[in-house]
């Protein structure tokens, strides 16, 4: 059976690095000589950050979001990042909801989602330091509730293909770490 089709939360569509990728981080590491960091470790050009998987195979990292320790949802399907509106508290960003401003919908993590404009966020994955991204919201507490309850884990967002593919962020499901070129 496919890895993707064990998934039980919802259907990521996880495409891991498969032999290549593996080969590629084995000797990055090896040639490198990295050390290693509590949560994450860098060779001369590369960041590897672990993640870890729950449910059924859904990957999840930890990332600290306005300085504060936030977990993400890993997922190449979605074809944007979210936060979880009901964590804007916690997590020190705005939320606009606009009564007037156009709404924008989306079908699926349990049924239909209003997407907001979303502002003063900052996240940090290792090193790199996200400022300037088109952060979008909504209420996800029905996933976030479900993960919490089975996992133990307060999951804060999904890190979608728009943020991992503008800062070349790779997923490996063989080392069950993301990686991404580290800014000269």
């Amino acid at each position: 059976m496919d890895r993707r089709e064990k998934i039980s939360y919802l259907n990521l569509g996880i495409l891991g690095n498969g032999l290549t990728g593996f080969i590629f981080t084995f000797l990055v590491t090896l040639l490198s000589g990295c050390s290693f960091s509590e949560t994450y470790r860098t060779s001369a050009e590369y960041c590897f950050i672990p993640f870890q998987t729950i449910g059924r195979q859904i990957p999840v990292v930890e990332t600290i979001l306005n300085g504060e320790k936030a977990w993400f949802i890993i997922d190449t399907g979605a074809s944007f990042t979210l936060l979880n509106a009901s964590e804007a508290g916690r997590f020190g960003f705005f939320v606009r909801e606009h009564p007037h401003h156009h709404k924008t919908e989306v079908n699926g993590l349990g049924g239909n989602l209003i997407l907001h404009e979303t502002f003063s966020c900052r996240l940090d994955l290792g090193p790199l330091e996200i400022k300037h991204f088109p952060w979008k919201s909504g209420n996800i507490d029905l996933l976030s509730t479900r993960i919490m309850k089975n996992e133990k884990i307060r999951i804060a967002g999904i890190l979608g293909s728009d943020l991992l593919s503008r800062y070349g962020i790779n997923v490996n499901y063989d080392t069950q770490t993301i990686s991404y070129r580290m800014a000269k």
